[in-house]
């Protein structure tokens, strides 16, 4: 184990089960474990099926809802299912890929224990890449009835979009940013894009739609990774 004061982050590197006394299995008490379509489909684990939107169990009868994600089954506390008293896991050697693959070798933030930057904005990517390869042209979306209201903005300097929601259980504005150099927009044009997602266009027409109405030639995959980008920070979700 190895502190860095100045960037206020704690390095855990020897074996798992050698740091537990430390950090008591905090990855699996934080956050939600991901299953994959095939671990789902295995059989193996007690899993429950979670709107992306409501954070509530999912209640929607479309096969292919994109707002649909699986987790293991959590304790009435927070905790995995799997975890045991002694902060061990019970299925390790079965565990979830997304288990395997995590570490603490990028250090933990000791000011509010969440993962560093740079690794979550790693994680969003690979997120947006993989609900755009599932997206198809015949889906259709709106904007999220439970968003107020919800503006997007481009920074050219950046090269981010920045999303600003009013949402009913906010005492305030939420706001929220996500990179996107894949493109450089306007302002004007990401307000017009909103405006098309009426539930009547599917992709396929909100893309020719907005190339057509700024002579853009915005190619079909910028375009998807767009749209897992506002399906991620909750601008719109899909209607089954």
């Amino acid at each position: 184990m190895q502190l860095n004061a100045k960037e206020r982050r704690l390095f855990f590197n020897g074996p798992c089960l050698d740091e537990l006394s430390m950090c008591q299995a905090m990855c699996c008490r934080q956050w939600d474990v991901n299953l994959s379509l095939e671990e789902v489909q295995s059989n193996k684990y007690q899993l429950e099926s979670i709107c992306f939107v409501t954070k509530k169990e999912c209640e929607s009868p479309e096969k292919e809802c994109l707002n649909r994600s699986y987790r293991l089954k959590k304790k009435e506390n927070g905790d995995c299912l799997y975890l045991g008293e002694d902060s061990k896991c019970s299925i390790y050697n079965e565990r979830p890929k997304v288990c395997r693959d995590f570490t603490c070798k990028d250090g933990w933030r000791l000011a509010d224990v969440v993962r560093p930057s740079d690794s979550k904005e790693d994680f969003d990517q690979k997120r947006a890449e993989n609900v755009a390869a599932k997206l198809k042209g015949d889906m259709r979306f709106v904007l999220n009835p439970f968003n107020q209201k919800a503006e997007i903005f481009y920074s050219p300097k950046k090269e981010e979009i920045v999303a600003v929601v009013e949402r009913p259980d906010k005492c305030c504005l939420v706001t929220s940013r996500f990179p996107f150099p894949h493109f450089k927009f306007t302002s004007n044009q990401l307000a017009a894009f909103l405006d098309l997602f009426d539930g009547k266009n599917n992709l396929d027409k909100v893309l020719s739609g907005f190339n057509a109405q700024f002579n853009l030639d915005l190619p079909v995959k910028v375009f998807y990774l767009l749209i897992s980008s506002l399906l991620s920070k909750g601008i719109i979700v899909f209607k089954s």
